[in-house]
């Protein structure tokens, strides 16, 4: 916080002038107002948002999000993520910091609150990235069709690109196939406990997992689409620049370049080398450096993850 103000204090006048039902006492909220008037803000797990007028943030999210402003608050994971986002302030990586500080802290207090100060309260404006970072692949560099009622059972992300979402430690994705032109995946993959680590704890993990399910477009088979989902309104695109799948776990590999949008980060993007194996087998690595470079990334900039 700047301008003389303390987290905890705020947070305690918050919440006796909010808690419960949202009636507010004018004198403590008054208070409070002056000093969330210096706070800066965060975004969601999946991506930072852009600088703000951090002044009129802090305004509209005691206007619009008391309940769930409250609500993490009293929320010690939620709580922990207000605090961890104050030490990105000022960092020449503060983006970077602010999706780290996701990846340490998420519940559902976290999920209600970002869904307020992103969606439903738009206090958080929208970074743009658009097509500037990771812009939409040509079709000519991509496969002309991919099997999806192939692309099933377990597969390990083995490479990744962007070190905000596809480096982490294992990487277990199980795949189905719903229907047709249809896959489902079962997403897990863990994060350092850096909390954890701190006490001197070595081999911490926090254990994530999602569903996702995707839709081929049958004018676009390359494309696996994953629309339509009511958490910050994110969708997902996934481009196949190249692939083998011959059942064989040695050899099978899915290269994906995938590019995504949500209420809080338009153009967010990076790629990963899907392998049956957990270790991507080395001969591959001439022909998936060719793939990558044809939409226009640098195959020694990926990471091989543990």
């Amino acid at each position: 916080p700047s301008g003389g103000g303390n987290l905890l204090t705020i947070a305690g006048t918050l919440c006796r002038c909010i808690w419960p039902g949202g009636r507010a006492r004018s004198s403590s909220c008054a208070h409070a107002a002056t000093k969330a008037a210096a706070w800066r803000t965060w975004t969601d797990a999946a991506g930072p948002a852009a600088a703000a007028d951090f002044s009129k943030v802090g305004v509209c999210l005691l206007q619009r999000c008391q309940l769930e402003l409250a609500g993490c608050l009293a929320d010690p994971t939620c709580a922990g993520s207000l605090l961890c986002l104050q030490t990105c302030q000022g960092k020449p990586d503060e983006a970077d910091c602010q999706v780290k500080c996701g990846d340490q802290f998420n519940d559902a207090a976290v999920q209600r609150f970002n869904s307020c100060a992103v969606t439903n309260g738009k206090c958080v404006p929208k970074r743009e990235d658009g097509d500037s970072v990771y812009p939409v692949p040509a079709p000519r560099d991509l496969v002309r069709d991919f099997p999806v009622d192939r692309f099933v059972g377990d597969w390990w992300i083995t490479a990744g690109q962007n070190d905000l979402f596809d480096t982490f430690d294992c990487q277990r994705h199980t795949f189905t196939n719903p229907g047709p032109g249809k896959t489902a995946g079962n997403i897990r993959w863990r994060v350092q406990d850096q909390a954890q680590q701190k006490l001197g704890r070595k081999g911490a993990f926090l254990e994530n997992e999602v569903l996702q399910e995707f839709v081929q477009r049958k004018d676009k088979p390359y494309l696996l689409e994953n629309h339509d989902n009511e958490f910050l309104h994110y969708t997902d695109d996934w481009y196949v620049v190249d692939y083998q799948i011959d059942g064989d776990a040695a050899t099978d590999f899915v290269l994906v370049y995938y590019r995504g949008s949500n209420d809080a980060w338009d153009g967010y993007g990076g790629a990963v080398v899907y392998t049956r194996d957990p270790v991507l087998p080395s001969k591959y690595v001439p022909e998936i450096r060719e793939a990558v470079s044809k939409v226009g990334l640098d195959w020694d900039k990926f990471t091989l993850t543990d």
